[in-house]
């Protein structure tokens, strides 16, 4: 696959999915959901579209309890920062996502935020691990 070839790599991403689900591999789902919101933002989707897609991730993760749920926390943030309170809070309500987890988000994210302004071992360019 050629660097941005986006729909390619929407169409693999889409066929990873599939492979999932259909071997209810949780991680992977997550994985994918994950890298398709790096994606969507890449290729600059809509901030909605992405949004979504890291708070599946970020949903499954949480459920697993497994340290990559920063990765999504991490991308969340960033987007909170960008559009900011009113605008993000109004796009994670649109996404349907559980109660329980839209209701600790803001709590979350503040504290990715802390640990990152606090200097937490962090690389900016860190991508998601591949499953």
């Amino acid at each position: 696959m050629l660097r941005g070839d986006y729909d390619e790599a929407t169409r693999q991403y889409q066929r990873s999915l599939d492979i999932d689900e259909r071997l209810g591999d949780q991680t992977g789902l997550a994985t994918t959901y994950s890298q398709m919101g790096v994606l969507a933002r890449d290729r600059g989707g809509p901030a909605d579209q992405a949004i979504a897609l890291h708070m599946r991730a970020l949903a499954i993760r949480l459920r697993l309890a497994v340290p990559e749920a920063v990765f999504d926390l991490r991308n969340l943030a960033a987007y909170r920062h960008e559009l900011g309170d009113g605008t993000f809070g109004h796009m994670i309500t649109q996404t349907g996502s559980d109660p329980e987890l839209t209701s600790m988000l803001g709590s979350l994210l503040d504290q990715v935020d802390t640990a990152d302004s606090a200097g937490a071992a962090h690389d900016p360019h860190e991508t998601n691990p591949a499953h």
